[in-house]
């Protein structure tokens, strides 16, 4: 009997001591203006806009709303699902305004944080305003995976940290569902934005598909289906850092419009080796981008592999010692025809050292202008076209042997 109330005494003084811990947490969030908070224990996984309640018991995740996580660690997964908000009044998930969390898993775990269904949201590591990223997520296999016919979002001020494949991951893959396909959905207003990303073995950005220049296959209820992967309208990478990766650095697909990669760090890249998957920046088929601006250094792909449908516009990356070459440049491939004009690229104000192969690989029509190239190689090929019918032209580039601009 002793035993018996000294048990009850003790989950007595427990609980009253978690409601006032909860109580302190409430408290706490509403002082930064947090409408909804995710636990720092891993009892809550499941954050589902439709049902998931407020700190005042309303069910749901309405437009507008602002979801704290509370301020520490915790090592279980996430799922966020079914986030509507608005142009006007997108949802906003972040840290705390006094403090910051630290979501760990295994490597082995599928992620850290899975969002899917959603859409009009912001991801931000910016609530504190004493901490640049207040928000580190580390391990997962792809520590975010943004997916599932989620558009319209900011990821901003996050810092990755070593999940087994892939950092940041924005993309729907194709199944037998029609929503998914090309012509029903497209991924709109995407922005990444002052990130510090590391990886395993995979991507440090992984934003878009890989093949929009041709079909993926699926077996549909018995039966063999083409299907086109989306497209992107709309995208913004910039500021983030992204450095030991295994595969490319930052990676873009089927970003057909309104694309912007500009004033990004990558370094170390292509660790794996793995050719074809070993490029600083990504430009992947279907792509017409600006990609400016950009800082790359040290890695065993090309500097910038620059594909795509052409038109777009690449100046003033800083690009050095990429061991396979400064860039590439070629237009997409596609079987019986690509079902999209394919125009010249504009490569203007880049600078080049030292980069192994040569700094410019040239597969397709452009124009190059005032790019400055220098090398330590006393047979280097600064500019290497792939045959003599290729329609390139190049004024104003300055080029150097033997001059280190930067070590």
């Amino acid at each position: 009997m002793r035993n018996r109330i000294a048990l009850i005494a003790i989950l007595l003084l427990t609980s009253i001591a978690t409601f006032a811990q909860t109580a302190q947490v409430k408290v706490a969030a509403k002082a930064c203006g947090c409408s909804h908070i995710i636990p720092i224990n891993g009892a809550t996984w499941d954050i589902d806009g439709r049902t998931y309640k407020s700190i005042d018991g309303i069910v749901g995740i309405a437009p507008g709303s602002k979801v704290c996580f509370e301020s520490g660690s915790r090592t279980n997964a996430l799922w966020i699902h079914n986030i509507a908000g608005t142009g006007e009044k997108p949802v906003l998930i972040t840290n705390m305004c006094d403090g910051v969390v630290s979501i760990k898993v295994a490597i082995t775990a599928s992620g850290v944080i899975g969002i899917d269904r959603s859409s009009f949201f912001t991801l931000s590591g910016s609530g504190n305003a004493n901490v640049l990223r207040g928000i580190t997520l580390t391990g997962g296999d792809m520590s975010l995976n943004v997916k599932d016919l989620s558009t319209d979002f900011t990821i901003n001020n996050l810092v990755i940290d070593k999940p087994g494949y892939a950092g940041i991951v924005a993309k729907t893959d194709p199944t037998c569902d029609p929503a998914t396909w090309r012509e029903n959905f497209t991924m709109k207003n995407v922005k990444i934005l002052y990130n510090d990303v590391t990886t395993g073995a995979g991507e440090g950005l992984y934003i878009g598909n890989s093949h929009y220049e041709t079909t993926v296959s699926k077996t549909c209820s018995g039966v063999s289906k083409k299907i086109f992967e989306h497209a992107i309208v709309g995208l913004e990478v910039t500021g983030n850092i992204v450095h030991d990766t295994g595969s490319d650095g930052i990676q873009v697909g089927g970003a057909i419009s309104n694309a912007l990669i500009t004033d990004n760090v990558v370094t170390n890249f292509g660790t794996k080796n793995s050719s074809g998957q070993r490029s600083g920046i990504q430009i992947n088929p279907g792509s017409v981008v600006i990609c400016t601006g950009n800082f790359i250094s040290k890695g065993t792909g090309f500097g910038i592999f620059a594909g795509g449908a052409g038109d777009s516009y690449i100046a003033n990356n800083y690009i050095e010692y990429a061991d396979e070459g400064g860039m590439l440049i070629t237009q997409d491939v596609c079987p019986g025809g690509c079902p999209y004009p394919l125009n010249p690229f504009t490569i203007d104000q880049n600078v080049m050292l030292n980069n192994r192969g040569a700094a410019f690989y040239v597969f397709c029509p452009g124009t190059a202008a005032r790019n400055v190239i220098t090398s330590d190689l006393p047979t280097y090929q600064y500019t290497r076209l792939n045959n003599s019918t290729v329609k390139w032209t190049e004024t104003g580039t300055t080029k150097y042997f033997g001059v280190l601009i930067r070590k």
